[in-house]
């Protein structure tokens, strides 16, 4: 496969999105007349004509184009592509055909013929359709390229799902502080924000450009919008190690929820994720063993009271300065100062902190507390909360503060909680009314007589009796082992 050329993520941006519905309606298209008709009928030569005309021209300009499908969404070259209601249609038929012979995706790279095209369709047909559990082994999409690279098809391949399997995240699996998730798009997203921060790190050690950071909180974003609890699954993997990679990655994505439960509109929430991914770029350039100190002092202590400085510095390079850039600067500048006025470097002249700089603070403040490190151990969630309201108005702002609260809920996901029924269970979601922070939606595990249930039973804490009064309230949170 060609290497992807390297265009501005805005050209790019704009080729997919003027190109991409046309390739997804063909490609319906393609599949819809395949499945009628043989292969080599008249009828679909004119639509792989199409076909053809369409991939080639996206290949002569990107490199390569890697599209995946899930539900309802697809993404070309990890870009969601807005699709009309004819074009959701064609999506259907895309998404449904290729998962229902265990396939994510395309790949598709070089110039493509219509050969190619007739090859790799009849592969799809004389596969077997498989069950939901077949689809996430991958394995047939192996036989798949396989089969393509035997009959010399190199320009277009098959891509797994992003659905793989099921995975647990907590202390151990199975146990009733873990959380199974589906290792989907969010995973996939996360694991790239990492990499990206990774990927920042290491060139701001060799002085070369950042690159690539806007696609990943742009990504970030959409499963927000779409996903707007998966943030608080991925939040506990608070024991794993590189707390310099995750630490970011975790902040901007508290900070990406918190912007948007506070109203921002999508331009200014990605210069909000942009400014926390680089706010502690800066760190980068302060030696391993300085930063492990406990307590720094002297020139180790000067060494990383610089680095709000470098932060700034790496904020305004390679880029235009506007407004974005003036945000992300702010953040990199203001992000060791607090509330109050307090911390470093000293202000030229003194005013308040940017209102980025004000979510940052909260979103990192809750991440650092709760996460484990060497020689200290992370809060509980509900531990950390009660930490951040007594920080307000010196460390953080105080209604910064309560809207995060609003967020996640006082008592966050997983808490274990004893009803006053004595029935047990664990938060399962934070409360639908914001106002109404001690009343999650809970899932029971063990009832009032303390025997398990059979089948967990979930209650919302907000429904009411005939009369008004709440039907059900929490008595008191439990140690963490429950096991459940």
């Amino acid at each position: 496969m060609s290497d992807r050329i390297e265009l501005p993520e805005a050209e790019e941006e704009e080729l997919i999105k003027a190109n991409g519905p046309r390739l997804i309606q063909r490609l319906g298209q393609v599949l819809r007349t395949a499945r009628l008709h043989d292969l080599h009928n008249q009828a679909l030569s004119g639509v792989l004509a199409g076909t053809v005309e369409t991939t080639n021209s996206m290949t002569e300009q990107l490199g390569e184009v890697l599209m995946m499908c899930e539900d309802q969404t697809v993404h070309l070259n990890d870009r969601r592509v807005r699709t009309s209601r004819s074009g959701t249609e064609h999506l259907s038929v895309v998404s449904k055909f290729l998962r229902g012979r265990g396939a994510g995706g395309l790949i598709i790279s070089g110039r493509n013929t219509e050969q190619d095209w007739r090859i790799a369709l009849q592969l799809l047909k004389d596969s077997p359709e498989l069950n939901r559990e077949e689809e996430a082994t991958g394995a047939q999409v192996l036989r798949l390229n396989e089969q393509l690279l035997a009959k010399e098809v190199k320009s277009i391949a098959f891509a797994p799902p992003w659905a793989l399997k099921l995975a647990h995240i907590g202390a151990e699996a199975g146990e009733g502080n873990s959380v199974e998730i589906n290792t989907g798009r969010e995973i996939y997203v996360y694991i790239r924000a990492l990499r990206a921060v990774q990927a920042l790190q290491r060139r701001v050690r060799n002085n070369a450009p950042h690159l690539g950071l806007a696609l990943v909180v742009q990504q970030l974003i959409e499963l927000e919008k779409d996903h707007p609890r998966y943030w608080q699954r991925l939040l506990l993997l608070k024991d794993a190690p590189d707390f310099a990679i995750r630490h970011p990655v975790h902040s901007t994505i508290l900070a990406l929820a918190l912007g948007s439960q506070m109203g921002l509109t999508r331009g200014p929430l990605v210069d909000l994720g942009m400014a926390c991914l680089v706010a502690d770029a800066g760190l980068a350039l302060v030696p391993d063993a300085t930063l492990a100190l406990e307590h720094p002092s002297g020139e180790d202590l000067l060494l990383i009271q610089q680095h709000p400085v470098d932060s700034t510095r790496i904020a305004l390079s390679n880029t235009r300065i506007d407004t974005s850039a003036i945000r992300r600067a702010r953040v990199a500048w203001e992000h060791q100062r607090h509330f109050d006025g307090s911390g470093y470097p000293t202000p030229f002249r003194p005013g308040t902190q940017h209102l980025f700089t004000r979510i940052f603070a909260v979103a990192e403040a809750f991440d650092a507390l709760t996460s484990h490190q060497p020689g200290a151990q992370g809060m509980y969630p509900e531990q950390a909360l009660a930490a951040l309201l007594n920080m307000r108005g010196t460390l953080l702002d105080p209604t910064v503060v309560l809207s995060f609260i609003n967020l996640t809920g006082r008592l966050p996901l997983n808490t274990p909680v004893q009803l006053k029924s004595g029935a047990i269970g664990r938060v399962y979601r934070p409360p639908v009314d914001p106002l109404q922070v001690n009343r999650p939606r809970v899932r029971i595990f063990y009832g009032p007589d303390r025997q398990k249930l059979e089948h967990p039973l979930e209650l919302d804490l907000l429904e009411r009796d005939s009369d008004g009064s709440f039907k059900n309230s929490i008595a008191k949170v439990l140690p963490r082992k429950l096991k459940t």
